[in-house]
């Protein structure tokens, strides 16, 4: 269930980027037509001043932009085009992730057991009284089990050995 909501918010990152970037390239191609339309006035203002015209420059820069706003439509409608398949992807997930939910809720609705509370209620020890110590008292037998009355087996079993040859404790 996390695994799904970690890649639902991978997709949403995902998208949230690309429309920053797309975005980023949709003022890109308006700074490119700002320029281009500037470019113009000032290709018309020279061909006025002066009465010459620098074709060959100018048309070349202008050729380079127009170029450059071609390029920049293409990568718009390429990253469009991956925002909507990720916007898809994200959606599919989103149903995906629901669907998981309810499955999930309906399984633990059905193996809910009946709301018992237990015979006696524990409580945490009080701060109040200060702590025992753990042990029997001093004096006292030791409580220890029984030693057995038969034996059924008796086995004999060697230390390991390290890689001297030497026998070793493994604790």
């Amino acid at each position: 269930m996390g695994v799904v909501a970690d890649l639902a918010k991978q997709y949403d990152q995902q998208i949230d980027d690309l429309r920053m970037d797309k975005a980023v390239l949709y003022g890109e191609f308006a700074e490119i037509a700002a320029e281009t339309s500037l470019l113009r006035q000032e290709n018309d203002h020279l061909r006025a001043a002066h009465g010459k015209h620098r074709a060959g420059q100018d048309e070349q820069q202008i050729l380079h932009l127009q170029r450059d706003k071609v390029a920049l439509y293409r990568q718009l409608g390429q990253e469009t085009a991956r925002a909507d398949a990720l916007q898809q992807d994200n959606d599919r997930l989103r149903a995906e992730n629901i669907a998981l939910h309810q499955r999930l809720l309906e399984r633990t609705e059905q193996r809910a057991p009946p709301d018992e509370s237990p015979s006696t209620p524990v409580q945490a020890p009080s701060a109040d009284r200060p702590r025992r110590k753990p042990g029997r008292p001093v004096g006292h037998e030791a409580a220890l089990r029984p030693k057995p009355k038969k034996i059924d087996v008796r086995q004999e079993i060697a230390l390991p050995v390290d890689g001297r040859g030497k026998r070793c404790c493994p604790h």
